[in-house]
């Protein structure tokens, strides 16, 4: 990724070479790059929230482990950590070193955001947002936390502080169009029902208030562990418990119908 100065300030583009973040094809999301056991870029990424199981975002046990993120290693070359790559760039000043921490994030953070906001256009606004807050205020990271919880706590004010403003100055809504079959032909009854379920949890998901769709988002959607989840978003564990029990608990009440299916 490089950083490049225009009119609104820096802007964001990605580099064709081995931290190239791929765009899903379906959805236009960005994703990390798979982390590497000897796995190939372009595994498939985690979908959007729409796509995610309807069990996966209303039950499981809150107390499981994070998904462990590794950084790719270089044929050959020792990967510099997160902390390293900071103090490297605070003494040489090298912009290069946060375009490389913005390779290794970007897709994470956008991930987080879009389940919040629901609207790709604004997911993509607010990572770059998240990115520009964060180096610009690198100073404030004094390495008491790891910096991607930093990161993390920046990308969720960042969002809190969205929606805040929107709920103050309300706007109508316009749900994405999509994408069409060119074919007159009816979509087959299974298509149909998927795409009722996914508008369905969406809309759920929105009308969370934002404190439970950020702890269902951290717990479920992203596998983050709840004492990290709770740093992020500067609670106690056990107030991130009742969340995540709360959205849970509200989530079942309106997609019931889906879940008589299943039994």
């Amino acid at each position: 990724m490089t950083v490049e100065r225009g009119n609104r300030g820096a802007v964001f583009t990605h580099k064709r070479d081995s931290c190239t973040v791929p765009r899903s094809a379906i959805s236009g999301r960005l994703v990390d790059t798979p982390p590497v056991e000897r796995r190939k870029v372009g595994q498939q990424s985690q979908p959007e929230p729409s796509k995610i199981p309807l069990r996966e975002i209303c039950a499981g046990d809150p107390r499981s482990g994070p998904l462990v993120s590794l950084i790719p290693e270089e044929d050959g070359a020792a990967v510099k950590s997160d902390e390293e790559i900071i103090a490297c760039y605070r003494v040489s000043g090298q912009h290069e070193l946060l375009e490389e921490l913005a390779d290794r994030y970007l897709g994470k953070v956008r991930a987080m955001i879009y389940p919040m906001v629901l609207d790709r256009a604004w997911a993509d606004d607010l990572t770059q947002e998240v990115f520009l807050r964060a180096f610009r205020g690198l100073a404030g990271f004094n390495g008491r936390a790891q910096f991607s919880t930093w990161l993390y706590r920046v990308t969720m004010n960042t969002v809190h502080s969205f929606l805040a403003r929107r709920r103050r100055s309300p706007v109508a809504y316009c749900a994405e169009v999509p994408d069409c079959a060119e074919s007159s032909a009816a979509p087959p009854e299974s298509a149909v029902m998927q795409a009722e379920l996914e508008c369905a949890v969406e809309s759920s998901l929105r009308g969370l208030p934002p404190k439970l769709r950020a702890a269902i988002v951290l717990t479920t959607l992203e596998k983050i562990e709840v004492g990290e989840a709770a740093r992020i978003e500067g609670c106690s564990r056990a107030t991130m418990y009742w969340r995540i029990h709360e959205a849970r608990k509200r989530l079942k009440g309106r997609l019931e119908r889906y879940f008589s299916q299943w039994r």
